[in-house]
């Protein structure tokens, strides 16, 4: 008896210790993998001690690389007087400060600019007062052409400022056009867009004699502006103009850069860009004194109201000399003139810009810019230009 207690105490004896010990192996187990648990998330996960010290080791980087870029800012400020960032001195200061261009870095744009380092495949912007801000290109996914869902501010009232007094003509109050929809014009290398409605407002507007010259640009912008803008994008709308077309045209020749309107001469050999002068024909429209010659035509900041026409012009007290900024061209040269467009369909990309902006179906419309066109010895054309079949002018005063 006493025997087989001792065998039965020693049995459990035993039989004790090995359970004790599979316990004390198991919860050893649980803890070294929660240990293991613990320090790889510590390692590796959202907020780890690894994923910190890569972000901040990238945010040191990116700031090296945005002090590098204001130094050459400011360096190239330095060199203008005017205060202004020149292409060619950005590029001196970045050799200095970054490296070698094409090599170790990328100078996009002619102001605002944008710098891609090739070595991080980084890029900064560079706007207008020389800040930079990191630079997201969003040209992989907006194409020339792509329809967007832009809505403007609702306008219930009708626009009241194309009367006779301003326009030259009685034109009614006119409101806002629902039905126009709106695609990309231009993707901007500061991350924004421009867009251009798919067709010209419905409603006709007519401008008339000096009185439509003088206010014609203004009217033209500011209708757009109230009618068409939102204001909580941003977005401040304003009339097309031939600076929006020129931009787009391409350049024929290289070493004078000119484009192909630059070249037009008139049927009696009147020619772009060159003055002339009247002796005998000598009035003209007060707000051509304002301009300065080509550059200022499609600017206006202010709105004049005349009570009749003779208010509106003047009369040379000597000889009327007038510089021809008019130009001209058939739709078909118009066309086969248009620079590339980066368009979702290749197919189209020649000739987005000439549907964009002179061919939507409607056979004429006003652009808000003035003109002056010296197409006789005796006396010259002021007005205001537009489209007419693909591309054209209108003469509406002399």
């Amino acid at each position: 008896m006493v025997k087989l207690d001792f065998l039965r105490n020693t049995k459990e004896k035993i039989k004790c210790e090995n359970g004790v010990t599979l316990i004390a192996l198991i919860i050893t187990i649980i803890v070294l993998l929660i240990l293991a648990r613990v320090t790889i998330t510590t390692l590796t996960g959202d907020n780890s001690i690894l994923t910190r010290a890569i972000e901040a080791k990238e945010n040191t980087e990116i700031g090296e690389e945005i002090e590098k870029i204001e130094l050459s800012v400011q360096g190239a400020l330095a060199k203008d007087k005017g205060g202004t960032i020149i292409e060619k001195n950005l590029e001196d200061e970045l050799n200095t400060y970054v490296g070698e261009k094409n090599i170790d870095y990328q100078l996009n744009g002619t102001g605002p600019f944008v710098v891609k380092y090739l070595n991080s495949q980084r890029s900064y912007f560079i706007d207008k007062n020389g800040n930079v801000n990191e630079y997201t290109d969003i040209s992989e996914n907006l194409k020339i052409g792509d329809y967007v869902n832009y809505n403007p501010d609702n306008v219930d009232q009708a626009y009241d400022k194309f009367g006779e007094t301003y326009s030259g003509y009685a034109n009614e109050n006119i409101g806002q056009d629902d039905n126009l929809q709106w695609r990309i014009l231009n993707v901007n290398v500061d991350g924004t867009i421009d867009l251009i409605s798919d067709k010209p407002t419905s409603t006709e507007v007519y401008l008339q004699g000096a009185r439509g010259y003088n206010n014609g640009v203004y009217l033209l912008n500011d209708y757009c502006k109230i009618m068409y803008s939102n204001n909580s994008l941003g977005s401040e709308a304003r009339s097309l103009n031939i600076e929006d077309i020129e931009e787009k045209m391409k350049i024929l020749d290289e070493e004078t850069q000119k484009k192909i309107y630059e070249n037009y001469t008139s049927d009696i050999g009147t020619v772009y860009g060159t003055s002339y002068t009247y002796s005998t024909n000598k009035w003209y429209p007060l707000q051509w004194k304002k301009d300065n010659s080509i550059i200022n035509e499609s600017e206006q900041t202010m709105l004049t109201e005349y009570k009749t026409e003779n208010d509106a012009v003047a009369q040379e007290n000597n000889v009327l000399r007038v510089t021809q900024t008019y130009w001209y061209l058939e739709a078909n040269d118009m066309q086969s003139n248009f620079i590339s467009a980066d368009t979702r369909d290749a197919s189209k990309s020649n000739s987005m810009y000439y549907e964009l902006l002179c061919n939507n179906g409607i056979s004429s419309y006003w652009l808000a810019s003035r003109f002056v066109n010296a197409n006789d010895l005796d006396f010259a054309n002021f007005g205001i230009r537009n489209i007419r079949e693909g591309f054209s002018r209108r003469y509406y005063t002399y």
